[in-house]
C-alpha cells in the first residue's frame, strides 16, 4: 500500500509538473500574443497619426502656396497700376507739350510742310484735309499749297496735325498728333521693359 501511495504521489507530481509546464507555455504564448497585438495596435495608431500629420502638412502647404500666389498677384497688380500711372503721366506731359507746340509759328510751318508732302502722292486729285478748328485760319495757305484740297474742321482733333482723305481712292491718311501719340504709347508699352509676367 505504501508503494501505491508513493506511486500515486509521483503520478500526482508528474501531472502537476506537466500542468505547470502547460500553464507556463500558455502564459508565454499569451504574453507573446499580447505583445504582438500591442505592437499591431501601436503600429496602426502610428499609421493613423502619420496620415493625419501628412494631411495637416498638405493643408499647410496648400495654404502657404495660396498665400504666396495672392501676394505675388497683389504685387503684380500694384506694379501694373504703377506702370500705367507712370506711362499716363509721361504721355500726359507729351500731350501738354504738343498743345503748346501747336500755338507756335514753328507748328504752322510744320503743318503746312507736312500737308504739302502728304498731298504729293495725290497731285491733281481732289482731297479733303481735316484739321483742328484752331488751325482753320491756315485754310487759305493750305489751298495755295494744295489747290485740289477742301479744308474742314475736325472736332475730334484736339492735339493738332491733320487727316488727308482722298475719296476716289478711298484713302485716309491720319497724321494727327493724337494718332501718333497713340502709336508711340503702344510702342512704349512694347519696348519700355516694364512688362509684368503673369
Amino acid at each position: 500500500m505504501a508503494y501505491d501511495n508513493e506511486k500515486l504521489q509521483r503520478f500526482e507530481q508528474s501531472v502537476l509538473m506537466e500542468a505547470e509546464k502547460k500553464i507556463q507555455e500558455i502564459q508565454a504564448e499569451t504574453e507573446k500574443m499580447k505583445e504582438n497585438e500591442l505592437e499591431n495596435t501601436r503600429q496602426k495608431e502610428y499609421d493613423k497619426m502619420f496620415s493625419v500629420m501628412q494631411e495637416q502638412v498638405h493643408q499647410l502647404q496648400l495654404k502657404y502656396r495660396q498665400e504666396v500666389t495672392k501676394v505675388e498677384l497683389d504685387g503684380k497688380r500694384e506694379l501694373l497700376e504703377f506702370r500705367n500711372q507712370l506711362t499716363e503721366k509721361i504721355f500726359q506731359e507729351a500731350e501738354e507739350k504738343l498743345q503748346k507746340f501747336t500755338d507756335t509759328k514753328e507748328y504752322q510751318s510744320f503743318l503746312l510742310t507736312s500737308i504739302q508732302t502728304a498731298a504729293e502722292s495725290f497731285t491733281g486729285q481732289p482731297m479733303i484735309i481735316s484739321i483742328q478748328e484752331k488751325d482753320l485760319p491756315l485754310t487759305e495757305k493750305i489751298c495755295e499749297l494744295v489747290p485740289t484740297a477742301t479744308v474742314q474742321a475736325d472736332p475730334a482733333n484736339q492735339l493738332g496735325g491733320f487727316k488727308l482723305i482722298q475719296p476716289e481712292k478711298n484713302v485716309l491718311q491720319d497724321e494727327t498728333f493724337a494718332n501718333d501719340l497713340d502709336k508711340q504709347r503702344q510702342e512704349f508699352y512694347r519696348t519700355c521693359g516694364l512688362t509684368i509676367a503673369v
